[in-house]
């Protein structure tokens, strides 16, 4: 008598196994992605909380005065410009002042660091046209609107940024914003006594001169000027 035995060979086996190898590493590494990318984007909204919370905050801080005199409390505009010189925000006496370095903020036990700096602002049309990256042009313009680039002093730069260092990378987000004088009043001038003076102008700082006149009396009570 003879018995037949039905089964799996040993080939049908290892296929078996081959297959479910790759299945199930083909479900752990999309579960990793996957909880990779859930992570990634836990750091990404945190941190994009906290770029514009301080863009926020450097926006108020960039409405103090911007002609001042050297070392007054002067908003953005007399900090050292470029990417390299990061600064944070701290208050003192209920107002934002700005310090050195960067910052720490730890938010859901994550550490992120984070930095704000001011760059200058060029124009075309001699400053006063469309913003452009490009160095300013020499020679210098010698009238607002002329043919050549030049340094708009009434708008800033600003560029917040939030890193965070997750499995050895590091990522970060930025937050680019411009800022333009519109309300602030650059200064008050009572006293023409001194005259037209065209080799004086522009002004930056108030005196007693001013460019050019016609048929008006200049010299009197000082903060008057007379028509003739």
């Amino acid at each position: 008598m003879v018995f037949k035995r039905q089964g799996q060979s040993l080939i049908e086996i290892m296929i078996g196994v081959a297959v479910s190898v790759i299945l199930i590493t083909s479900a752990a590494t999309l579960i990793s992605v996957t909880l990779k990318s859930s992570t990634q984007n836990k750091f990404i909204q945190a941190a994009s909380f906290l770029s514009q919370d301080l863009i926020d905050k450097v926006t108020i801080f960039a409405e103090k005065q911007w002609n001042c005199a050297s070392g007054a409390s002067c908003g953005i505009y007399n900090l050292n410009k470029g990417s390299s010189n990061h600064y944070r925000l701290i208050t003192s006496g209920g107002a934002f002042v700005s310090a050195p370095n960067d910052e720490t903020v730890t938010l859901d036990g994550v550490d992120y660091t984070r930095y704000f700096y001011a760059e200058n602002v060029n124009r075309v049309n001699c400053g006063v046209g469309d913003i452009t990256p490009n160095a300013i042009s020499a020679p210098a313009c010698s009238t607002p609107g002329g043919f050549g680039i030049a340094e708009d002093p009434s708008t800033q730069k600003l560029t917040v940024v939030t890193s965070w260092t997750y499995s050895g990378t590091t990522s970060d987000i930025r937050i680019v914003k411009y800022v333009t004088r519109s309300r602030n009043q650059v200064f008050l001038q009572t006293d023409w006594s001194g005259g037209p003076d065209p080799a004086a102008a522009p002004l930056t700082v108030p005196n007693n001169k001013f460019y050019s006149s016609s048929n008006i009396n200049f010299i009197g009570i000082p903060g008057s000027i007379k028509l003739q």
